[in-house]
């Protein structure tokens, strides 16, 4: 028990009964006409009070022994896009699929077993648990808005908690079905989603790392089915250069020569200096490797290429170097960046051909808060 419900209970020890009540316990007479039990409307309020001190200690209880709480975030300019499309593909036929794009950045979900039926035929696909390991934590700022897009006909969303490697993760609420954000406490959580379509259903889980601060710059890797890289800074994409590789599998791969050469002043991306960069390969990368080269040519470099720690420490201009490797074959990818102070990149132009971020949003900031499961889907524009 809390030293101070004790020293409240203590105090009871020199609470003095009232003179009325010590005179009619000692006598004899009982005329209940001025009886000093409560009436019937003083007992009301006080059977109303009771309950409002016990429902307050039953939240203080569920706070303190209850499970993880959530806070809803505040608002913050750019939404995170979860988008549900049906793809194609020429060996397989279509399937179902997600991607999460924020501020440049687009990546993929983990995909749940699911059965599938287009016309007669029908097809059960398992992942064999494989949506469970959780390894691209997308970081995003706390309060971003969560917006649906895509195919979808319906798209019902979780929060969930981590719970370990390969384990399904535990729902915290679901998600409303308007005004939806990530959560305002710092953290790790799984975005879970349910997609419905025609042709089937499918489950697919976005692990995710919210951050109260900068949410860093942004690596990602995907062949689709082309070998693909993008480098962004806030909404804004440096532009890329690819050097020459051969791809596909077999006897008879593609081969290119790349079209790597010097990049003009104004294509170089500026990114504050101490900046972390967060990469998210998609799951069919087998390595990748990170270096910096100072100067403007990725193909005739004129110092060596400096190995990257995962932070722009160093200021200055240089090229960054992000060597990838697919059973397809191995690529090297060149992004310009210009490594400057915080102050610099306010007033400094963006690179030729990046993407604008979104202005800053007014609408008030939705209370997020549980609804009964099974409830409304969220709505898909």
């Amino acid at each position: 028990m809390p030293k101070r419900w004790e020293q409240e209970l203590d105090r009871l020890n020199d609470v003095k009964a009232p003179s009325s009540v010590r005179d009619r316990v000692t006598s004899d007479s009982h005329d209940h006409r001025n009886d000093p039990t409560p009436n019937r409307r003083q007992r009301t309020i006080a059977g109303v009070v009771a309950f409002a001190v016990f429902a307050l200690a039953l939240a203080f209880a569920a706070k303190a022994f209850g499970g993880r709480t959530v806070s809803p975030g505040g608002a913050v300019s750019n939404p995170a896009v979860f988008t549900f499309l049906v793809k194609d593909d020429a060996g397989t036929g279509s399937y179902p699929d997600a991607t999460l794009t924020f501020e440049g950045a687009v990546v993929g979900g983990n995909g749940a077993s699911y059965g599938w039926k287009v016309g007669n035929a029908a097809a059960v696909v398992d992942t064999f648990g494989a949506e469970f390991q959780l390894g691209n934590w997308v970081v995003l700022p706390a309060g971003t808005a969560i917006e649906v897009a895509g195919s979808a006909e319906t798209v019902t969303g979780w929060l969930d908690q981590p719970v370990g490697d390969s384990e399904p993760p535990s729902h915290l609420y679901e998600l409303p079905t308007s005004g939806a954000r990530i959560p305002g406490d710092a953290g790790r959580y799984v975005l879970e989603f349910t997609a419905h379509w025609p042709q089937g259903v499918r489950e697919f889980y976005f692990p995710i790392k919210v951050v109260t601060g900068d949410v860093g710059a942004s690596l990602t890797l995907q062949a689709t089915p082309d070998p693909t890289a993008s480098l962004a800074y806030r909404g804004a994409a440096a532009p890329v250069q690819v050097g020459g590789y051969c791809w596909g599998n077999g006897q008879s791969p593609t081969c290119t020569n790349g079209g790597a050469g010097p990049f003009a002043t104004d294509q170089y991306l500026q990114i504050p200096q101490r900046t972390e960069l967060n990469v998210y390969p998609a799951f069919e990368v087998e390595k990748y490797s990170l270096g910096l080269a100072a100067g403007d040519d990725p193909v005739h470099q004129t110092g060596p290429v400096l190995p990257f720690n995962g932070r722009f420490d160093e200021p200055g201009s240089f090229v960054l170097i992000l060597s990838a490797s697919w059973s397809q074959g191995d690529v090297q990818f060149f992004f310009p960046v210009e490594v400057v102070a915080t102050a610099s990149v306010a007033n400094s132009p963006q690179p030729t051909g990046g993407t604008e971020p979104r202005p800053q949003t007014t609408e008030p900031v939705p209370t997020v808060s549980p609804i009964p499961s099974g409830g409304s889907a969220i709505a898909v524009p």
